[in-house]
């Protein structure tokens, strides 16, 4: 009995409690330092993520602009090819080609719907690249988001 009380009385002596203080200030020292850690390896794997996220989005915009040099080159082909079938058919039927009339109206119309393509294409275009870019920036606002919640865990857990 008598060493129950002894140890009883070291419990309550203020030996003890400092020594209780200074093991829960060791432990909260130590988790903090193991949610630094954390939140260092986070930072780590969002760059990596970061990079990852813009080497997709470049390649992207590269296959596009590449997509877009062939897309402009197929519809003046196209265009070529149009022009020449027109004015061959109007040849055909002894319609003039250099006179102007009903087959320079008919040529106009062709370079004209050949613009309304480009146009369009180019505003797809505008699009997708948009759309790269907010996927690139989502990534980052993510990654920002998580950081910030990781430290925001790490402050409240350095008050107590």
């Amino acid at each position: 009995m008598g060493a129950i009380s002894t140890l009883g009385g070291l419990a309550s002596s203020p030996i003890a409690t400092g020594l209780g203080v200074g093991l829960s200030a060791f432990n909260t020292a130590a988790q903090y330092q193991n949610q630094q850690q954390s939140v260092d390896q986070l930072r780590q794997r969002q760059r990596q993520e970061e990079r990852e996220a813009q080497q997709r989005s470049a390649l992207e915009l590269e296959k596009l602009e590449v997509e877009k040099a062939q897309a402009e080159e197929d519809r003046l082909n196209s265009l070529k090819r149009a022009v020449a079938r027109s004015r061959a058919n109007s040849s055909a039927r002894g319609v003039s080609t250099t006179g102007g009339g009903s087959s320079d109206a008919v040529l106009l119309g062709l370079h004209g719907e050949s613009e309304e393509d480009r146009q369009r294409r180019e505003e797809l275009d505008k699009i997708r690249t948009q759309s790269i870019e907010q996927s690139l920036d989502s990534v980052q606002q993510n990654n920002l988001l998580e950081l910030s919640q990781a430290k925001s865990r790490n402050n409240v857990f350095s008050f107590l």
